[in-house]
């Protein structure tokens, strides 16, 4: 019993930074958005490949968002009182590298 209370620490350790960094980034996001729709509504004539990397970041910006709400609720939601939910991995949770490797490239890229 006394793992199984350890255990629960360490799943409010992790869901509480988990749920506050999602709810950060999708605030973000809409900051982020209202920007790329300013952008491109006043027809500012940038290079194809400023536009191309906007356009870039804009859409892993958006698939971003969307993976770290569906891990919130994985995690939530859907596992709300099970203890072991940190025990096993999903495929959301492995896409955070791969979302973080992206943003990168298209930082390389440019410079």
């Amino acid at each position: 019993m006394s793992q199984l209370g350890d255990l629960s620490v360490s799943v409010q350790q992790v869901i509480g930074p988990l749920l506050l960094g999602a709810v950060g980034n999708a605030f973000l996001m809409g900051a982020c958005a209202s920007q790329y729709v300013q952008y491109f509504s006043f027809g500012f004539k940038d290079s194809r490949l400023i536009v191309a990397t906007l356009l870039w970041l804009a859409l892993v910006d958006i698939l971003f968002t969307a993976n770290s709400i569906i891990l919130v609720w994985q995690y939530v939601i859907d596992n709300f009182n099970d203890p072991t939910v940190l025990q096993r991995t999903t495929w959301n949770f492995n896409m955070v590298p791969i979302f973080t490797t992206l943003y990168e490239a298209s930082r390389r890229e440019e410079f």
